[in-house]
C-alpha cells in the first residue's frame, strides 16, 4: 500500500488545509527570508536550520500546489554556502564526529532527497551523493562506539530547548545535550539509500546504516534518557529501511520501540516528553515524528490501533502545538505525576514559538499529513482520514476519482461522491472506523440504499463496480466519552480524560483542578459541552490555533479529571 501522493490530492476545506496554509505563509516571513536563512560558520547545528526550512517548503509546495516565494532564491544561493565537500559547517581534520553536525544534516539530506523526488534533477542527486561521501561515510565505526554509558551521560549538562555541544569529546564523538540526536541521521541516510544508484557509494552507505541500526537497537533509550525526537526520527529510518529491505526484524524493532515511547515518553494529550524520564516540555518536532511513525506502523501491520494513535496525535498534540501565526511551539507535559500535570499550557514565553526547529518541522509534518490522506494498492483505495477535498487514484483497473465531504471529528458522517471510475472491474473502497466508535452505530449507504457493513481491521470495506455519480455515505456516533490515562492507568484509576470522538476536551481554568460533578454535561455543538455545576465549558484543545497569540499564550486548560465513573 502506498499514499496517493502529492498531485493526486487537492484539499478544498477543513482543518488540515487551514493549518497547512498558515504554515506555508509563516515560512515565508522573518526569520525565513532568504537573507536570514543561512547560519553563520560557528552555528552549533550546521545544516539543521537550512535543511528543516527547505524540507518544509519543498513538501508544502507539493501539498498545496504553490511554490513559496522564497524557495527558488534560497536554492540558488545554497551552493555558495557549502564547504568544499558539499555540506554545511566545518570539515573536521581530527577524525572526531560532531553529533550536532551529523544530526543537523539529516534535515539537509532529507530536503535534498525530497527535492530530487519532486524535480528529478541530476545535480540534486549529485548533491545527495556528496553529503553521503563527505559527511556520513567518514563516521563508519563511530556509531558502534556511540557513548551510551548512563553514568557517563548523567555527569553531562542537561541542556535547554536548543541543545548544545558537550565541552569535551568522548571517544570519537563530540556529544550533544540532545542525547541520541546522532541517530536522527538514520532518517536522511535511509532516504538517500533509496535514491542513490547501485554502486560502491550506496553499498558503503548500506553498511553504515546497518551499523547505525545495530547501535540504536542495543541502546536502552530510557536508561540513557534519550531525546524522544531522536528516538522517533531514528524509528522513521528503521521503518524506511524495512520498506527497502523487507527485513522483518526491523519492523519488530520499530513496533517495540514505539511501544516504549508510548508507555514512557508520550504525554496525556499525545505529545511528548522531550527526554525519557525528564518531563520538561513537549516538542512538536517529536510530535510530527510520532505521527509519521504511527502511520508507517499502521501501513505495514494493518493494526488499527496505530491509526487511532495517528488521529489522536494529529488532533490533540499537533492541534494544540500550532500557534495562531502558523508556527509551532513547546507546551507543558500533561501527566498524573503532579497537580500541575493536569493542565495543558504553553511551557513558557521563550518557547511559545520555536522558530529554530519546530515551526519548520511542523510545516513538513502537515505536508506529510496531506500526502498520506489517502492510500492505494492493487485492489483499491483506503481513506484513513476524511479531509475534505478532491482525490484521484491511478489503479491497475483504471482511474478512480472522488470528492470527500465531512464534518469529522465533530460528527461521524462522511460523504464520498465518485466522479470517475474504471468501467469493467470492481474496486475496493475502505473507510476508517475509529476503535472508539460504537459498532452498532456504524452505517453505510450506497446510492441511497443501506449496505452491509463489512469490517476489515478497522476499515469499512465495499468492493463493487463504481460509476460517476455514485455516492457513499458512512456514519457513526460521535459523542462525549471518557478514557483512562495513557500511562499507568492502574496506578491512577480515578483519573481520566474527556473526549468528543478523538478530540480531548479541556476547561479553561486559572485555579486548581476541579472534580467532575455527577451531573452529565450538556452538549453545545462543535464538540463543546457545558457543565452546569460551576458554569464550566468543556472545549476541544485543538482550537488554540483559532484564537489570538495573546489568548493562546495565556491559556491554561485542565484536561485530566478525577472521577470514579463519569456519567
Amino acid at each position: 500500500m502506498k499514499p496517493l501522493g502529492f498531485g493526486s490530492i487537492r484539499l478544498t476545506s477543513g482543518d488540515l488545509l487551514e493549518r497547512a496554509r498558515r504554515s506555508f505563509v509563516r515560512l515565508q516571513q522573518a526569520p525565513y527570508r532568504p537573507s536570514e536563512v543561512f547560519r553563520p560558520a560557528d552555528y552549533d547545528w550546521p545544516g539543521d536550520y537550512e535543511g528543516r526550512l527547505l524540507l518544509a517548503q519543498i513538501l508544502l509546495a507539493q501539498a498545496l500546489g504553490e511554490e513559496p516565494a522564497n524557495l527558488a532564491t534560497i536554492l540558488d544561493a545554497l551552493p555558495d554556502h557549502l564547504n568544499e565537500s558539499g555540506y554545511l559547517g566545518p570539515i573536521r581534520a581530527d577524525h572526531l564526529v560532531d553529533e550536532q553536525q551529523i544530526s543537523g544534516h539529516n534535515w539537509f539530506l532529507s530536503a535534498l532527497v525530497a527535492l530530487y523526488r519532486w524535480r528529478g534533477e541530476a545535480e540534486t542527486l549529485e548533491a545527495i551523493r556528496r553529503v553521503v561521501i563527505g559527511l556520513l561515510l567518514p563516521t563508519a565505526g563511530a556509531y558502534a562506539a556511540y557513548p551510551c554509558d548512563p553514568e557517563q551521560r548523567a555527569a553531562m549538562p542537561e541542556g535547554a530547548a536548543a541543545g548544545s555541544r558537550v565541552d569535551h569529546p568522548i571517544g570519537r564523538w563530540i556529544p550533544s545535550t540532545d542525547v541520541g540526536c546522532a541517530f536522527i541521521a538514520l532518517d536522511g541516510a535511509t532516504a538517500a539509500y533509496q535514491v542513490l544508484p547501485e554502486g560502491s557509494d550506496r553499498k558503503a552507505l548500506g553498511q553504515l546504516i546497518d551499523e547505525m541500526i545495530a547501535a540504536y537497537r542495543a541502546i536502552d533509550v530510557r536508561a540513557l534518557s534519550f531525546q524522544t525526537h531522536a528516538t522517533l526520527s531514528a524509528l522513521r529510518g528503521v521503518l524506511r529501511h524495512y520498506e527497502t529491505t523487507g527485513d522483518g526484524a526491523l519492523l519488530e524493532c520499530a513496533a517495540e520501540r514505539y511501544a516504549t515511547y508510548k508507555a514512557y515518553g508520550m504525554t496525556e494529550n499525545y505529545a511528548n516528553e522531550n527526554w525519557f524520564g525528564r518531563p520538561t516540555w513537549t516538542e512538536p518536532c517529536a510530535v510530527v515524528d510520532s505521527f509519521l511513525v504511527a502511520m508507517d506502523l499502521w501501513r505495514h501491520t494493518g493494526e488499527v490501533g496505530y491509526l487511532d494513535d495517528a488521529h489522536h496525535i494529529y488532533w490533540n498534540a499537533l492541534g494544540h502545538g500550532q500557534r495562531p501565526n502558523g508556527g509551532f511551539g513547546c507546551d507543558t507535559c500533561t501527566s498524573a505525576e503532579s497537580e500541575s500535570g493536569a493542565f495543558l499550557a504553553v511551557h513558557s514565553p521563550g518557547v511559545y514559538e520555536a522558530t529554530w526547529c519546530c515551526t519548520m518541522r511542523g510545516g513538513a509534518g502537515l505536508a506529510e499529513a496531506v500526502r498520506q490522506a489517502a492510500w492505494q494498492d492493487d485492489e483499491g483505495v483506503t481513506l484513513p482520514f476524511y479531509h475534505p477535498g478532491e482525490y484521484r487514484a491511478r489503479l491497475p483497473q483504471g482511474t478512480l476519482a472522488w470528492t470527500v465531504e465531512s464534518s469529522y471529528p465533530y460528527s461521524g458522517e462522511v460523504t464520498l461522491a465518485i466522479s470517475e471510475a474504471p468501467e469493467a472491474e470492481a474496486v475496493a473502497l475502505r473507510l476508517y472506523v475509529p476503535s472508539w466508535a460504537p459498532r452498532q452505530s456504524v452505517s453505510l449507504v450506497v446510492n441511497g440504499e443501506a449496505a452491509v457493513v463489512r469490517m476489515e481491521r478497522g476499515l469499512a470495506t465495499i468492493v463493487q463496480r463504481w460509476a460517476p455519480g455514485d455516492r457513499v455515505v458512512m456514519g457513526y456516533e460521535v459523542g462525549l466519552r471518557w478514557e483512562r490515562l495513557l500511562r499507568d492507568p492502574s496506578r491512577y484509576p480515578d483519573l481520566c480524560t474527556l473526549r468528543h470522538g478523538p478530540l480531548i476536551l479541556g476547561i479553561e481554568n486559572e485555579n486548581g483542578p476541579i472534580e467532575l460533578p455527577s451531573t452529565p454535561p450538556r452538549p453545545l455543538g462543535a464538540g463543546r459541552y457545558r457543565i452546569p455545576a460551576g458554569g464550566y465549558t468543556l472545549a476541544p484543545i485543538n482550537q488554540a490555533m483559532y484564537t489570538s497569540d495573546e489568548e493562546a499564550l495565556a491559556s491554561r486548560v485542565q484536561i485530566l479529571f478525577r472521577s470514579q465513573q463519569p456519567w
